[in-house]
């Protein structure tokens, strides 16, 4: 059935359908991780009693675990916590918030496939690296807009996840698919799509406005507000692509103009920006890609 229809004309059909469930309000999309969803919310409505959050972080032990190791890195003294609330206290509300939403995005990017799981490394790869230069470069533009700024990097390619799973559901349908060709058209069909669902994802589990906008306004810079969270972030994916850190399909030529777009709207000196890519991305072998940029 699969070699009848076509590679491309079975990603088409998967597509319009998708498209369809958004316009009908109808898409089925991933569960939240509940514990870091609450804790978040916690968090932003200003509730820092840790005593109370620690007893609903216990339920998730991974959650748990990656508070404690973080409050035991090098930057605190690299000294160990006994406890989930000193662990909390060490890190402060901020770093807390922090903390929590890398996690909610690795219990995101994560499959039972394989092939899945590999897509899913990558894009939490290159995500992880837009969220660091991302944070750099907004504390150059406006310190306000660091913590937004950094998660819009961190969750700008969520709705790949939606997407990636719809299509890995269609493939084990069809046992006879020639996985090489679906692959590539697979991967076309995330890059796609992933724009539209990710806005739904914002909206529904109400991200960050910043991530709306960042995922509607396609590639372009937001002039309305040239030192924001969005054209930092906008400007940060363009540069950490330029390193090669891409999940993803990417022009050199274009990456390299929406850099230069870039520090002209958020006012940014090349050399600042490529200091901050090289210290967000240490083995970056491509430094000079983003200074070649200025």
């Amino acid at each position: 059935m699969a070699d009848s229809i076509g590679m491309h004309d079975l990603t088409a059909t998967i597509e319009a359908i998708l498209l369809q469930r958004i316009a009908n309000d109808s898409l089925r999309l991933p569960a939240q991780p509940a514990i870091a969803i609450k804790v978040r919310d916690a968090l932003d409505r200003g509730d820092v009693q840790f005593g109370r959050l620690a007893r609903m972080i216990a339920e998730d032990p991974l959650l748990a675990a990656e508070i404690v190791h973080a409050a035991s890195a090098a930057a605190f003294g690299a000294s160990h916590v006994t406890s989930l609330v000193a662990a909390m206290n060490r890190l402060g509300a901020v770093r807390l918030m922090r903390v929590v939403v890398e996690a909610l995005a690795r219990q995101l990017f994560t499959s039972k496939d394989p092939k899945i799981a590999a897509e899913f490394a990558r894009i939490l790869e290159h995500s992880v690296a837009v969220a660091k230069v991302s944070d750099g470069l907004g504390r150059a533009v406006d310190p306000a807009i660091v913590e937004d700024a950094f998660l819009v990097g961190l969750l700008h390619d969520l709705g790949k996840v939606v997407v990636a799973n719809t299509l890995l559901a269609a493939e084990h349908s069809l046992p006879n698919l020639d996985r090489g060709r679906w692959r590539n058209d697979w991967l076309a069909c995330t890059h796609r799509l992933q724009r539209k669902v990710g806005a739904v994802l914002a909206e529904r589990w109400r991200l960050s406005p910043s991530l709306s906008s960042y995922l509607t306004l396609e590639d372009d810079f937001d002039a309305a507000a040239p030192r924001s969270a969005v054209n930092v972030v906008r400007l940060a994916n363009a540069a950490v692509k330029l390193q090669g850190l891409t999940a993803g399909p990417a022009d050199r030529d274009e990456l390299v103009a929406i850099v230069e777009m870039g520090k002209l709207v958020c006012e940014l000196d090349g050399d600042l920006v490529t200091e901050v890519v090289t210290e967000a991305l240490p083995a970056a072998p491509a430094a000079p890609a983003v200074a070649a940029a200025r």
